[in-house]
């Protein structure tokens, strides 16, 4: 069948999601480095999220800009357009705020260490209503203009086969260079894994002691990364082999591909299709 002859396609789609992803964590210690570093860290992430922002906007402002109903979206917030406007005002209040301590910690100004503390919990709060944003924004924007009845979000992770991973030694928290990612890497782009840096995570209370009562209650908490790993690490990359990345991909391509045949075969699917103009359908 098509899925099965193009599983290179197929993985190679879902490892750049994967990684970018995995690319993104934040790799360095709660309050770590001198004021003036950790306010050009924030500088920094801002300057980014602010950038993502404004490209968002500019380009539904430019799908928008002929649509009179859509004329006042920037102003509702229950619009992907008011969302995206509300953050980036706030992303730019913060920038100010930043600036402005950071501009007293080069005079040698008074200024108290919790001012630095309260702006970066905003920093992360602000970075995670961010992603949701724009990832909402990308989902629903894809689903509409590209005339497709079905867009869906993954990770490898998610169709690993249990029964494999069962046959290897793994550690009971894993994720961001852990030992299942760093043995999908070992097998598909060996050349990218250095074995002398290979470490296990270092692990917050976060992470350990409360994680079980989350998943008890099914407690969905949003944390910055850095509340979870003090190096940037979930689980032990020591544990890592290509044999390991080897089975694991195997295993989650003929999990992915049964999940779109099953998919392409049900009837969610084909009344999503039969609502789509017959001459917009892909």
């Amino acid at each position: 069948m098509f899925f099965r002859v193009n599983k290179a396609t197929i993985v190679g789609l879902i490892l750049v999601l994967s990684f970018s992803f995995a690319a993104s964590a934040q790799q360095t210690k709660p309050n770590e480095g001198t004021p003036g570093q950790r306010l050009d860290v924030m500088r920094s992430k801002l300057e980014t999220m602010r950038r993502s922002l404004q490209s968002a906007i500019s380009v539904i402002k430019d799908e928008n800009k002929d649509d009179k109903n859509k004329k006042d979206d920037k102003e509702k917030l229950d619009t992907p357009l008011g969302r995206l406007r509300s953050l980036e005002k706030e992303t730019s209040n913060l920038q100010s705020d930043i600036n402005s301590l950071r501009g007293k910690v080069d005079r040698s100004e008074k200024y108290e260490m919790s001012e630095i503390d309260q702006i970066e919990e905003r920093v992360r709060e602000l970075q995670t209503g961010t992603d949701a944003a724009l990832q909402e924004t990308a989902a629903l924007r894809a689903k509409s203009e590209l005339e497709v009845p079905f867009v869906g979000a993954c990770t490898y992770f998610s169709f690993f086969d249990p029964a494999v991973i069962a046959r290897y030694e793994t550690t009971a928290i894993n994720g961001h260079a852990c030992e299942l990612e760093t043995s999908v890497a070992m097998h598909m782009m060996p050349e990218i894994v250095r074995p002398d840096a290979l470490a296990p995570a270092e692990l917050t209370e976060f992470a350990t002691s409360l994680r079980a009562d989350m998943r008890k209650y099914d407690v969905t908490v949003p944390f910055a990364f850095d509340e979870y790993t003090l190096n940037g690490a979930l689980g032990d990359a020591r544990l890592a082999s290509a044999e390991f990345g080897r089975d694991l991909i195997d295993s989650g391509l003929d999990n992915f591909c049964g999940f779109v045949e099953r998919l392409l075969a049900s009837s969610y699917l084909a009344a999503a299709s039969a609502a789509i103009p017959e001459g917009s359908r892909r």
